[in-house]
């Protein structure tokens, strides 16, 4: 059975949240910290979503997922009102008010087809839809009123999948690690349009983990080679402009692209559980600052998702 908007049922709801509501506004940063493990296992992901103030202030935690359940991605529904994140366990789409912070509600469940392993990324498209990573290789849509959509879905690629992101001109892409390692990118209805071949010289082995639209049409993909942990530059067209942040000193393993308030990119990495801020000039990026803009380990361990409230 499908549900979607509605309240949980008290057997889906076992998660806590803090008790003390936080305030919430625009350039505020969000940070998913989970995974595929359980929190005692190595490497210990924390399975919590905390919120950051835009200078990296902490704010508080706003979701704790409960030992059983495995949180990996996020994002906001349409109206901008609910945080929206995937649970795995009993596979579903959870969802918190912004304002009212109150008990996760269950946004969306299919015990048919959100059952694979493992439940991980999901983005809302700009018609509505909500696109799920319901394993490591199958993506499922679901229309506004919450209606499997099974015209060009479910996509299969080759695992592993790592993101699911709504791109500009009604589309979305995919990220996964397998294959040719080229990030698919598709008309919302699910059609394919292009893909985007890294240039580098992993080639087949460049491992993509996520993408970032710039406000001036260009996308940046991250990738997690041994030996290319890097963000890569695209224009428009998806051709590659050049290299423009490469220091595995400072990211390594890198998991998870975001648009700071001030124009400035986000990336956070599993590999030193912290979130870099670096700003952009021209064809190349810098780190703010001489430390990671976000790296309190006991808050951020296994970042896998990041947003920031529009």
């Amino acid at each position: 059975m499908l549900i979607t908007g509605a309240c949980g049922d008290k057997a889906f709801l076992e998660d806590a949240i803090t008790a003390q509501r936080i305030f919430i506004e625009s350039g505020d940063i969000i940070v998913l910290s989970g995974g595929t493990v359980a929190r005692t296992a190595t490497p210990f992901p924390l399975h919590q979503i905390h919120i950051y103030a835009s200078d990296g202030s902490y704010k508080g935690m706003i979701h704790n997922a409960n030992s059983s359940s495995f949180l990996m991605g996020m994002d906001f529904s349409s109206d901008l009102s609910k945080l929206l994140f995937t649970v795995d366990g009993t596979d579903r789409i959870d969802s918190i008010d912004l304002s009212e912070q109150s008990t996760p509600a269950n946004h969306l469940i299919d015990g048919t087809n959100l059952t694979g392993t493992t439940l991980r990324t999901m983005a809302v498209l700009s018609d509505g839809g909500t696109v799920v990573a319901e394993s490591t290789t199958s993506f499922e849509k679901y229309d506004s009123s919450g209606t499997r959509v099974t015209t060009n879905f479910p996509i299969t690629v080759t695992a592993n999948t790592m993101k699911v992101r709504a791109i500009s001109g009604g589309r979305f892409a995919l990220v996964f690690t397998g294959g040719a390692d080229s990030v698919s990118i598709r008309n919302n209805n699910g059609t394919a349009v292009t893909t985007i071949t890294s240039g580098l010289g992993c080639t087949t082995n460049c491992d993509p983990s996520d993408i970032l639209e710039l406000p001036d049409g260009r996308f940046i993909v991250s990738y997690q080679n041994a030996s290319n942990h890097s963000l890569q530059l695209y224009n428009s067209s998806f051709t590659r402009i050049g290299t423009l942040y490469q220091d595995t000193a400072v990211l390594q393993g890198i998991s998870a692209l975001a648009l700071h308030s001030s124009g400035d990119i986000l990336a956070c990495s599993t590999t030193f559980n912290i979130c870099e801020r670096l700003t952009i000039s021209g064809s190349n990026a810098t780190r703010v600052g001489s430390s990671a803009f976000l790296g309190d380990a006991g808050k951020i361990r296994q970042p896998t998702d990041i947003l920031v409230v529009p």
